[in-house]
């Protein structure tokens, strides 16, 4: 059994909808946010977005900025009052779905719960991943779960070529 499978990933449907749109809105440069939800368990809910307004956007990277986390932490608190940051996510316009040096540190440093999740989009190609924290490692999982408006839940099985990482984003 992949250690990963170990971690349940379950996302609303509309907010990878919204993630998908911001990520559209700039095919030239990243773009950030956070995902907001629950952790229990062995579980990440992830039911709400903020766009990482402020970041400092690159053809190749993005930063969360001290505005960006300005931003966040305003949007969270007035409208996300009872609700954790579960992860982040951002795009990769046009060269897959992967974790970078950046991405890793990005991940480590400002996301370092053992249940806070990275999710990559890639507008070009509409491929998507999402990685976790197993075994002090950073991995992506095989499969996340969809939860659509009407609380049906359905898997997203990634391919056998989308669970592969780029030897540069392991540790």
């Amino acid at each position: 059994m992949n250690p990963a499978q170990k971690m349940a990933v379950e996302v609303k449907a509309e907010v990878l909808q919204a993630v998908r749109q911001h990520a559209r809105s700039s095919m030239n440069a990243e773009v950030c946010g956070i995902w907001l939800g629950t952790m229990e368990g062995d579980s990440t809910r992830v039911v709400a977005r903020i766009a990482g307004d402020g970041a400092a956007q690159g053809g190749a990277h993005v930063t969360f900025t001290h505005a960006t986390w300005e931003h966040i932490y305003r949007e969270k608190d007035q409208k996300f009052p009872g609700l954790a940051i579960v992860g982040w996510y951002h795009s990769h316009p046009g060269f897959g779905v992967f974790l970078s040096e950046h991405d890793l540190f990005i991940h480590k440093n400002f996301f370092a719960n053992p249940r806070q999740v990275a999710w990559v989009y890639d507008p070009h190609s509409d491929e998507e991943g999402c990685f976790v924290w197993t075994e002090g490692e950073i991995v992506r999982v095989p499969s996340i779960l969809v939860n659509d408006a009407r609380g049906v839940l359905s898997g997203k099985k990634e391919t056998e070529r989308d669970q592969k990482l780029d030897p540069k984003s392991v540790f």
